[in-house]
């Protein structure tokens, strides 16, 4: 994993206003995205796979209405249907960790217009990918499209808070619930913690992610746990056989 030490991670915290506070960053102090309190997503009880049958549309239509700023728009189900896609429409983003490294990379050196480039291809891949809309979002910033930059800001802050909103992390009972690994790490460099360690554990018949973090801005330390039931599932299928 890059260094969350980058350059613009002040800004991350810029494009999601108020989600690191002073103290251990809390779910219920990151505001919503501009969306009315009726489409927030409300958490689901302990045991839930919510990654089953939460989507309710087609994850293509819910990307058209991500694009279209739909205030209604519920970012769980938008990653849900991503989720639930057939593999071969996930293996591209499965594939994609130096698409990940090199817009990162070009970013860090001020190479604008390939950091967008890649961006942009990541998120044809898989466009409920946070760090890509971060990164769209502080190009399109620094070359004045105001329009496109909040358009972008808007969908990572939706999709970050919907992983904030899914528990507190406190306890597998109450563990935000993610995709992906990708997930986690997007979720740290958003709100500028540090992962210092991490370990896999199983619990009433769910996997679960639990990783000690550090706040650098108060040197709390603390740990989260995430719910990684769709990752395996997701790495079991593409391990299968025949899978392609």
């Amino acid at each position: 994993m890059l260094s969350i030490r980058l350059r613009w991670l002040v800004t991350f915290s810029v494009l999601l206003a108020g989600c690191a506070s002073a103290q251990t960053p809390s779910p219920r102090q990151m505001p919503h995205a501009a969306q009315p309190a009726a489409a927030s997503q409300a958490p689901l009880p302990p045991g839930i796979v919510w990654t089953v049958g939460v989507a309710s549309e087609p994850y293509e239509t819910l990307v058209a209405r991500a694009k279209a700023r739909d205030a209604l728009l519920e970012f769980r189900a938008v990653r849900a249907a991503y989720a639930e896609l057939p593999l071969e429409q996930r293996q591209g983003r499965l594939r994609a960790g130096k698409l990940q490294s090199e817009m990162l990379e070009a970013l860090q050196r001020r190479d604008l217009d390939r950091a967008l480039e890649r961006a942009q291809t990541l998120l044809a891949l898989c466009y409920v990918d946070i760090d890509a809309h971060v990164v769209a979002s502080i190009v399109y910033r620094q070359h004045g499209d105001l329009d496109r930059a909040n358009d972008h800001q808007w969908i990572a802050n939706g999709l970050a808070r919907s992983i904030l909103d899914s528990g507190d992390g406190k306890s597998p009972e109450t563990a935000f619930e993610v995709i992906s690994v990708d997930e986690e790490y997007a979720l740290f460099r958003v709100l500028g913690l540090r992962p210092t360690g991490q370990a896999l554990m199983s619990q009433a018949g769910h996997s679960y992610d639990v990783m000690r973090m550090l706040n650098p801005r108060t040197q709390e330390a603390f740990t989260w746990h995430f719910n990684v039931d769709a990752s395996l599932r997701e790495i079991g299928e593409a391990l299968r056989p025949g899978a392609k």
